[in-house]
Parts: structure tokens; sequence; C-alpha cells
């Protein structure tokens, strides 16, 4: 999703600077495009004495660490954006600069991204993709067997956070309407389910515009049987397909 939105910036006429973890390459048309830059830093990973600590030490630790690399990448783009103003256009154009921060996770990276913003004249949207602190809940469920239904301290801190730097970026965007009603309705009574967070605090409402996931136009529908045929023979060598669906028993070719 954050390669399309840079893509789409890129064809109306942007500079893009894209910041994440080392892995896979991007798709084809960010990855020879010279208006593209990018900057990539590797995940972290606690050594084995980190390893020994609390779960939610080893978290805050964690953020310390991916604050510091966000700032230095964020602080680092905008340098040489504002250096290169010969290069890529006028002044005044290149002074309209926007952050796009996808969430979760949260933390550190609203918080920074806000910090960066208003120190460089940035705007921020946020594109709410889950909720981060819903996300750590989970993994406190999973890894430390919590069932309570009131939420660890740890993450009550992170839902405030979250919602408090969330709410002071410039613009939202989610990608559900459900996301985008939870998100507006802070500080009122909705019906929720039993596993469903709460919603934000009042002062923490947020106007988010809803954009739906869809392929690029490279994508199309196969229409002839042989294409769809080698298909999934291909995914079928590679997934399993047959065994998953069958169970191993032979079907017709």
């Amino acid at each position: 999703r954050m390669q399309y939105h840079a893509l789409s910036l890129v064809n109306a006429g942007a500079t893009v600077t894209l910041i994440g973890y080392d892995g896979e390459k991007c798709i084809d048309a960010l990855e020879n495009n010279e208006r593209v830059v990018q900057y990539r830093f590797a995940p972290f990973e606690p050594s084995n004495w980190l390893a020994r600590l609390p779960y939610a030490l080893r978290v805050i630790l964690k953020l310390i660490v991916l604050a510091l690399k966000l700032l230095f990448a964020l602080f680092r783009a905008s340098y040489e954006l504002g250096s290169n103003k010969a290069d890529h256009g006028s002044s005044r154009r290149q002074k309209k600069r926007l952050i796009l921060v996808q969430t979760p996770p949260a933390l550190p990276t609203l918080p920074i991204a806000w910090l960066v913003g208003r120190l460089t004249g940035a705007r921020v949207l946020v594109d709410w993709h889950n909720l981060g602190h819903t996300c750590l809940s989970y993994a406190l469920r999973k890894k430390q067997g919590f069932s309570g239904k009131r939420l660890p301290f740890t993450v009550n801190i992170y839902r405030l956070l979250e919602h408090c730097f969330g709410a002071l970026a410039d613009a939202h965007i989610c990608v559900t309407r459900a996301l985008q009603q939870h998100l507006a309705a802070a500080g009122n009574a909705i019906p929720r389910g039993v596993d469903s967070p709460p919603p934000p605090p009042k002062l923490f409402a947020v106007a988010a515009t809803t954009l739906h996931d869809r392929p690029l136009s490279a994508f199309k529908r196969i229409s002839d049987v042989a294409t769809k045929h080698e298909l999934f023979r291909r995914l079928d060598c590679q997934l399993g397909l047959r065994e998953a669906f069958f169970g191993g028993s032979d079907v017709g070719e």
C-alpha cells in the first residue's frame, strides 16, 4: 500500500523518499525511478542477554532504537531534499513537503513524524491500517498468556500516545469505513464486541478519509483458461494448493 502511495506521488511529479526495514525490493516502477530514494535499516534484534528481559522492557528498548534510526533517516532526507532544490524544481515547490506515515506501528513512528514535521515545516499524513495498541495487546496475550478484560498498563500507555500523536497529524486516511467510524467516534458510546477496542478519548477524535486498497492498473483479470491453468500449476508447486484443498488426492489435470 505504501509503495502504491509512493508511485502515485511520483506520477504526480513529486520526489519521494522511502524509509523502512531491509528486505525485499520495491516494485520495479519505484526501484528504477530516479525520483525515488530509499533509506533502509535493519530491524531491532535483541542479543541473547536482552532476549532474557521481560517482554515489556524489550518493547521499550526497541522503541528507543527505532526512534533514533527514524530521526536520523527523516532529518537526512529533509536535508538532502533541501540541498537538491536546483535539481528537482523551484525553491517554492520544494517547501511543500509531506511525511506520509502508515500505522501501525504507531510508536515511535507517529511521535517522530510529528516532531520532524514541526521542525522542518512538513505536513504529516497518517494512513491508519489498524490500531497499534490492539496489536500490542494481542502480542501480550499470546506471549504472556494474558487473558483479562482490562488492558495492561503498557497497552494503555501505548493507546494514549497513539491517539494523542495521531490526532496531532495534519490529515488522515484509513483502509476501511469501520476504522474511519472508530476514529471519529472518540468519546461516544458505540456498540462494540467483547474484543473490540474502546474508542479514543474525545480530545483525540480524527476525521479520516477512507481509501480502500486497490491493485495497480498493471494487474489484469486472466481471461483465457490456458493461462489460468498454468498459474495454478505454478502456485501448486510453490504453495501446495492441491494438498491444502484436496488432501493430496489426485484431481484431473
